[in-house]
Parts: structure tokens; sequence; C-alpha cells
């Protein structure tokens, strides 16, 4: 009776609450896959606070899926107006001379896992969305909202992801600039492009993410760039200056060093993202491996997947659920080829440390640090007793 209950608690109804307005708003976008995909998710969420509505998710989810997707009715356009819509009826720009499409736009934003980030990076996102949450506090001190944002770091490391979580917990459609489309080998045609683009993204309240911004906001006393490139610059940094309050303009960059050094100043937040040390990479891991109980095994991936990107990392374990899924076999022992293969990167000493750090900490038993890593007892042993005469 408890359990039936638990879906009265103020937490959970806030909770599920959010849960059925994104089931919702995907359903209506006709994202018939996202939505079973969230559907699923919610199975586990809410299995024991409310488990009469997991109960109808798990029949709903059994069903085979016939018919044709809503938005092919016609219904969703009813329902929720398209991008377009929300910005006066006007097209996503083109191309003068490609007829290609210089932005991507997504509407509504479904991400299905949120970032994991180091606390400050955390906070300064969650600040950002509360100042977007409740602009009327900021007003009243004659301040807006933070309108723009910087992400800079290597490949990998969830600049992308950022974005969308930000567009998708602000319920802003995302509108990506397309960086091929809109550099043009005629003279002029990219700074038009770059105008129209950030024309369009003004009529409405969005995100709009300038990916790979260094193409296009390189440092203007670079010899090699012509002066199309350095006016290019000058306009960016004019829109940056005037950019709408209520709209959150991100630009995120791999070679920050490339950047004009007026750029920075322009940017209200900016926020430096690296891989994964050993606690992040284990929440990380906990995340991308939901179901999995066992904790060595977890605590195993995270120590090895210290100062890998986040992507490369979730990109292993997908592979690993897959040959899981396909294979009929359990999820554990195929993290435990994810393992081998990320320590395969450190040399044996590196493992052996890392295996004696969790034998010495009483998270692995020297077994298990054998069978998980493959290092010996009689080594875990000798360089534990190295760390001990060196402390």
């Amino acid at each position: 009776m408890q359990q039936e209950d638990a879906v009265d608690r103020p937490d959970v109804q806030a909770r599920l609450t959010e849960d059925v307005v994104h089931l919702v708003r995907m359903g209506l976008a006709g994202r018939t896959r996202d939505v079973q995909l969230y559907a699923r998710r919610m199975t586990r969420d809410y299995e024991h606070a409310a488990p009469s509505l997991t109960a109808e998710l798990v029949g709903l989810l059994r069903r085979p899926m016939g018919g044709s997707p809503l938005r092919a009715s016609g219904v969703a356009q009813l329902a929720a107006p398209s991008a377009a819509a929300a910005r006066g009826g006007a097209l996503a720009p083109v191309d003068s001379e490609s007829r290609l499409a210089l932005l991507r736009v997504d509407d509504p934003v479904f991400v299905p896992r949120p970032p994991v980030l180091p606390d400050e990076a955390s906070d300064a996102l969650r600040r950002i969305l509360d100042e977007h949450g409740r602009p009327e506090v900021l007003a009243a001190a004659d301040l807006a909202p933070t309108r723009s944002l910087l992400l800079t770091g290597p490949s990998g490391v969830g600049k992308t992801l950022v974005a969308r979580w930000l567009a998708e917990q602000l319920a802003l459609p995302l509108l990506t600039l397309d960086l091929a489309a809109v550099m043009s080998s005629f003279l002029g045609r990219t700074g038009n492009n770059i105008r129209s683009v950030l024309d369009h993204a003004r009529s409405g309240r969005c995100v709009l993410l300038l990916d790979e911004f260094d193409a296009i906001a390189k440092r203007r006393d670079d010899a090699a760039e012509v002066g199309e490139l350095k006016r290019l610059v000058t306009v960016l940094l004019q829109e940056l200056d005037t950019w709408p309050s209520g709209s959150l303009l991100i630009a995120a960059t791999n070679h920050p060093n490339l950047l004009d050094p007026a750029v920075w100043r322009r940017f209200e937040q900016v926020l430096a993202l690296g891989v994964p040390g050993p606690e992040l990479a284990r929440r990380l891991v906990a995340q991308l491996v939901d179901g999995v109980t066992d904790a060595d095994v977890i605590d195993a991936l995270g120590a090895v997947a210290a100062g890998v990107a986040p992507a490369e990392l979730e990109r292993d374990i997908v592979r690993a659920r897959r040959a899981a899924a396909m294979g009929g076999g359990d999820l554990e022992h195929e993290l435990m080829s994810v393992i081998r293969g990320l320590g395969g990167r450190l040399d044996r000493r590196e493992r052996a440390r890392i295996a004696a750090g969790m034998v010495g900490s009483g998270r692995l038993s020297q077994r298990r640090a054998n069978e998980i890593f493959g290092v010996s007892r009689d080594k875990l042993r000798a360089v534990a007793a190295e760390h001990a005469k060196d402390a």
C-alpha cells in the first residue's frame, strides 16, 4: 500500500508531471521511437513509486505498434506549432546558391540523459536555468538572464550534449548552425549566411548553437585569414553585444586558442569542459550502465575510464549493451571486456596501481582485482608495499 501512496509525494508528482509533459510533446511531434524509449525509462524510474502506472506502461509497450505516426495525421501540427510557426511563419534560411538549409532545427528537444559534469559546471548551468525560469526577479533589479555561453574543451566531452540539455530544460527549440552549408567559397556570401541565421534566430525565443565556433570567429591578427573572415568576426561581435534577452546563444569550440581575444569578452559565461577524473568517470559509468548491480564492475570501469572522453566511453558501453542483448549474455560480462580494453591503454604498472588502490580501499578483493584487471596477487602485494614505503 505504501508503494501505491508514494506517487502522492510532492517530489514524485513534480517529476512525474515533467515526464508526462515530455512524453506528450514527443508524441505530438510524431517521434514514436523516442516515446517508446522514454516510456521504458519511466517504467524503471517509477517501478516502486507508482507500480500501477508502471504496469500500464509495460502493457502498452508490449503491444505491436501499428498505424501512421501522429505527425502524418496533421494533428501534431495543430496541437504543437512548429519552430517556423513560432517564428512568425518564417522558414529556416538557406544558402542562395546551394539551397542547403543553414540551420538544423530540433523542436522539441529530447535528451535521454543529463550531462555528467563537475560541480562547478553543473552549478553554473543550474544558475542559467534558474535565471531563465524566473526572469521577473532579475527584471526587478534591472537585469536580464544570461544570454551567451561559450563552451570549450576537446572533442567528445559533452559540449553539444550540454546545449541540447539546456534547450530541453528551457523547453525551447534548438537551432544548430550547419557550418558546411554556411561556409561559402564566394566572397561575402558566408557573412550573408551568418546574418541570415542570426536574424532568423532573433525572430523568436530559442537556443542557438554555433558549433566549431573557431571556424567563424578566428583571431583577426591571423595573417593567413582573408578579409572576409575578419569582417565576419566583427559581425559576430556586434551580434553578441545585442543578442536578445530570453534566448540563449551557445558557442562551442575544440580550439579556444584560435578564437579572437575580443570574442571571449563578449560571452557572459565561459565553461571549460574536460575529460573526467576518477570520481566523475564513475558517476558517468553508473548512469550509462543503469541496471548493473555489480558495484565492483562499476568501480573498476570508472577507474580505468578516468581521462577518457565521455562520448568515447558511452560508445564502448553501448557496444557492450548491444552485444549482451544480441547474445543473450549478461551485461557485466561484456563490461569486463570494456574494462580490459580501456585498461589496455595503460601500462602494466598503472593498471596494477589502480587495482592495488581499489583493493587497499576495500572496494575490491584480491581475487576480483585479478579477475577484472588481470593483476596477480603477488603484484598487488608488491605495489601495495611500495606505496606504503613511499607514504
